[in-house]
Protein backbone atom coordinates (compact mmCIF):
# COMPACT_ATOMS: atom_id res chain seq x y z
CA UNK A 1 0.00 0.00 0.00
CA UNK A 2 3.12 2.11 0.29
CA UNK A 3 5.82 3.77 2.21
CA UNK A 4 4.29 5.63 5.69
CA UNK A 5 3.61 8.83 4.98
CA UNK A 6 4.24 11.88 7.76
CA UNK A 7 1.63 11.00 9.78
CA UNK A 8 2.54 7.29 10.16
CA UNK A 9 -0.68 6.21 7.94
CA UNK A 10 0.53 4.21 4.92
CA UNK A 11 1.13 6.18 1.84
CA UNK A 12 -2.20 6.33 -1.21
CA UNK A 13 -0.02 5.94 -4.17
CA UNK A 14 -1.27 8.55 -6.54
CA UNK A 15 -0.61 7.10 -10.14
CA UNK A 16 -3.97 5.84 -11.01
CA UNK A 17 -3.91 3.37 -14.07
CA UNK A 18 -2.18 0.75 -11.74
CA UNK A 19 -3.54 1.23 -8.49
CA UNK A 20 -6.58 1.12 -10.66
CA UNK A 21 -5.53 -2.20 -12.37
CA UNK A 22 -4.92 -3.78 -8.85
CA UNK A 23 -8.13 -2.87 -7.80
CA UNK A 24 -9.87 -4.23 -10.79
CA UNK A 25 -7.80 -7.25 -10.27
CA UNK A 26 -8.71 -7.75 -6.53
CA UNK A 27 -12.41 -7.22 -7.43
CA UNK A 28 -12.06 -9.80 -10.11
CA UNK A 29 -10.90 -12.44 -7.42
CA UNK A 30 -13.93 -11.42 -5.22
CA UNK A 31 -11.58 -12.69 -1.91
CA UNK A 32 -12.60 -11.19 1.54
CA UNK A 33 -8.81 -11.44 2.24
CA UNK A 34 -8.25 -8.69 -0.42
CA UNK A 35 -10.48 -6.34 1.64
CA UNK A 36 -7.43 -4.34 3.72
CA UNK A 37 -5.54 -4.06 0.08
CA UNK A 38 -8.69 -2.10 -0.93
CA UNK A 39 -9.08 -0.27 2.32
CA UNK A 40 -5.52 1.38 1.87
CA UNK A 41 -6.44 2.83 -1.17
CA UNK A 42 -9.83 4.01 -0.76
CA UNK A 43 -8.86 7.34 -0.65
CA UNK A 44 -7.25 8.15 -3.58
CA UNK A 45 -7.67 11.25 -5.19
CA UNK A 46 -9.21 9.36 -8.41
CA UNK A 47 -12.83 8.86 -8.32
CA UNK A 48 -12.57 6.45 -11.01
CA UNK A 49 -9.94 4.23 -8.25
CA UNK A 50 -12.54 4.85 -5.56
CA UNK A 51 -15.41 3.79 -7.34
CA UNK A 52 -13.82 0.87 -8.43
CA UNK A 53 -12.59 -0.28 -4.87
CA UNK A 54 -15.93 0.29 -3.81
CA UNK A 55 -17.30 -2.07 -6.13
CA UNK A 56 -14.92 -4.28 -5.37
CA UNK A 57 -16.20 -4.34 -2.10
CA UNK A 58 -19.05 -5.04 -2.68
CA UNK A 59 -20.41 -8.54 -1.29
CA UNK A 60 -17.13 -9.18 0.37
CA UNK A 61 -16.48 -7.61 3.49
CA UNK A 62 -17.00 -9.71 6.66
CA UNK A 63 -19.25 -9.14 9.34
CA UNK A 64 -17.91 -7.00 11.32
CA UNK A 65 -15.51 -5.61 9.66
CA UNK A 66 -15.48 -2.31 11.41
CA UNK A 67 -12.86 -0.55 9.30
CA UNK A 68 -14.62 -1.45 5.81
CA UNK A 69 -17.77 -0.15 7.43
CA UNK A 70 -16.17 3.24 8.34
CA UNK A 71 -14.70 3.62 4.99
CA UNK A 72 -17.54 2.55 2.83
CA UNK A 73 -19.88 5.27 5.22
CA UNK A 74 -17.05 7.66 3.66
CA UNK A 75 -17.66 6.86 0.49
CA UNK A 76 -21.19 6.88 0.49
CA UNK A 77 -20.52 10.69 1.14
CA UNK A 78 -18.06 11.20 -1.86
CA UNK A 79 -18.49 14.39 -4.39
CA UNK A 80 -19.42 11.86 -6.73
CA UNK A 81 -22.43 10.24 -8.05
CA UNK A 82 -21.15 7.04 -9.16
CA UNK A 83 -18.37 6.65 -5.99
CA UNK A 84 -21.77 7.25 -3.77
CA UNK A 85 -23.42 4.53 -5.70
CA UNK A 86 -21.01 1.99 -5.67
CA UNK A 87 -20.21 2.69 -2.39
CA UNK A 88 -23.98 2.38 -1.20
CA UNK A 89 -24.67 -0.79 -3.12
CA UNK A 90 -21.88 -2.31 -0.87
CA UNK A 91 -23.15 -0.99 1.85
CA UNK A 92 -26.43 -2.70 1.12
CA UNK A 93 -24.81 -5.86 0.27
CA UNK A 94 -22.45 -5.98 4.08
CA UNK A 95 -23.95 -8.80 6.27
CA UNK A 96 -24.70 -6.99 9.10
CA UNK A 97 -27.57 -5.68 10.22
CA UNK A 98 -26.51 -3.03 12.79
CA UNK A 99 -28.21 0.53 13.49
CA UNK A 100 -24.72 2.24 12.10
CA UNK A 101 -25.41 0.29 8.19
CA UNK A 102 -28.72 1.03 8.93
CA UNK A 103 -28.11 5.07 9.48
CA UNK A 104 -25.41 5.24 6.79
CA UNK A 105 -28.66 3.53 4.05
CA UNK A 106 -31.26 6.10 4.81
CA UNK A 107 -29.02 9.08 4.89
CA UNK A 108 -28.57 8.19 0.83
CA UNK A 109 -31.96 8.07 0.99
CA UNK A 110 -32.70 11.77 0.05
CA UNK A 111 -29.70 11.38 -2.41
CA UNK A 112 -29.68 13.89 -5.53
CA UNK A 113 -28.71 10.78 -7.58
CA UNK A 114 -31.46 8.14 -8.05
CA UNK A 115 -29.75 5.23 -8.53
CA UNK A 116 -27.85 5.79 -5.28
CA UNK A 117 -31.02 6.38 -3.50
CA UNK A 118 -32.51 3.08 -4.65
CA UNK A 119 -29.56 1.52 -3.37
CA UNK A 120 -30.03 2.75 -0.31
CA UNK A 121 -33.93 1.82 -0.33
CA UNK A 122 -32.86 -1.95 -1.39
CA UNK A 123 -30.07 -2.33 1.55
CA UNK A 124 -33.00 -0.93 3.92
CA UNK A 125 -35.47 -3.18 2.02
CA UNK A 126 -33.04 -6.15 3.00
CA UNK A 127 -32.69 -5.64 6.48
CA UNK A 128 -36.86 -4.82 6.77
CA UNK A 129 -36.42 -1.77 7.72
CA UNK A 130 -39.64 0.09 7.15
CA UNK A 131 -37.96 3.39 5.70
CA UNK A 132 -37.26 1.45 2.50
CA UNK A 133 -41.38 1.17 1.42
CA UNK A 134 -41.71 4.81 1.07
CA UNK A 135 -37.97 5.44 -0.58
CA UNK A 136 -38.66 2.55 -3.20
CA UNK A 137 -42.53 4.21 -3.98
CA UNK A 138 -41.06 7.38 -4.41
CA UNK A 139 -38.21 5.49 -6.75
CA UNK A 140 -40.56 3.58 -8.42
CA UNK A 141 -43.05 6.80 -9.01
CA UNK A 142 -40.56 9.33 -9.57
CA UNK A 143 -37.41 7.59 -11.51
CA UNK A 144 -37.17 7.37 -14.87
CA UNK A 145 -39.19 4.19 -16.06
CA UNK A 146 -36.26 2.65 -17.98
CA UNK A 147 -33.51 3.77 -15.39
CA UNK A 148 -31.36 1.82 -13.29
CA UNK A 149 -33.02 3.56 -10.40
CA UNK A 150 -36.31 1.79 -11.19
CA UNK A 151 -34.47 -1.94 -12.32
CA UNK A 152 -32.78 -1.96 -8.36
CA UNK A 153 -36.30 -0.68 -6.67
CA UNK A 154 -38.02 -3.49 -8.56
CA UNK A 155 -35.53 -5.82 -7.42
CA UNK A 156 -35.22 -5.06 -3.56
CA UNK A 157 -39.17 -5.75 -3.93
CA UNK A 158 -38.10 -9.45 -3.24
CA UNK A 159 -37.31 -8.31 0.24
CA UNK A 160 -40.33 -6.36 1.46
CA UNK A 161 -42.50 -9.34 2.92
CA UNK A 162 -45.98 -7.87 3.45
CA UNK A 163 -47.91 -9.22 0.50
CA UNK A 164 -50.32 -6.33 0.36
CA UNK A 165 -47.32 -2.99 0.54
CA UNK A 166 -45.22 -5.60 -2.07
CA UNK A 167 -48.21 -5.62 -4.35
CA UNK A 168 -49.09 -1.89 -4.22
CA UNK A 169 -45.09 -1.33 -5.08
CA UNK A 170 -45.19 -3.71 -7.81
CA UNK A 171 -48.51 -1.89 -9.14
CA UNK A 172 -46.87 1.60 -9.12
CA UNK A 173 -46.07 3.04 -12.38
CA UNK A 174 -43.99 5.76 -13.13
CA UNK A 175 -45.58 9.11 -13.46
CA UNK A 176 -43.59 10.59 -16.19
CA UNK A 177 -42.93 8.68 -19.70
Amino acid sequence: AGAAGAAGRPRVPSAREPVLSVVSALGECADPASVPELLAVAGHPDAAVRRAVAGALAGIVPAGHTDALGVLLGLSRDGDARVRDWATLALAELPDDTPLVREGLAERLGDTDPETAAEAARGLAIRQDPRAVDALASALADGDPEGAARETALAALEHVHDPRVRTRLEWTSPRRA
